[in-house]
């Protein structure tokens, strides 16, 4: 087995997974224009908040939501670096020169967990912060 190969598949993954939501989200957006378009093709009136509704499908309107889904995409992207941290550790035994390439992929998932998750703490915090502003004023 060629170490080209265990890199290639490692950033096809890596690809994948940040292409993936992008595209959803793309489409889910398209469905709402579509759905905007044939209301006006077909002559109904739609009210300004059907239409602001519609055209912010998709977005984080909440952001405790978004700190939550940063969280949950930190904790997938921990145990992902995990996971290849144990397939570098089987490498070592296998494929000797593919392991340190391995160590290191799951190094940078690692690190990339931790920040998404230490980014999910800030804006949680700073959403409390700006609550307890609000209230006082």
């Amino acid at each position: 087995m060629n170490v080209t190969i265990v890199a290639v598949v490692f950033w096809l993954f890596v690809a994948a997974v940040a292409i993936i939501p992008i595209m959803g989200s793309f489409k889910l957006r398209q469905t709402a224009m579509d759905a905007i378009r044939s209301a006006i093709d077909r002559g109904q009136e739609l009210s300004p908040e059907v239409v602001q509704q519609l055209s912010h499908m998709g977005e984080f309107s909440d952001k405790k939501m978004a700190s939550i889904n940063l969280k949950i995409g930190g904790v997938i992207v921990m145990a992902c670096g995990i996971g290849a941290g144990l397939v570098a550790t089987v490498f070592l035994f296998v494929i000797p020169v593919a392991s340190p390439f391995v160590y290191a992929g799951a190094a940078l998932a690692l690190s990339i967990g931790a920040g998404l998750y230490l980014a999910a703490k800030i804006m949680r915090q700073h959403e409390i912060e700006e609550k307890a502003a609000n209230s006082k004023a």
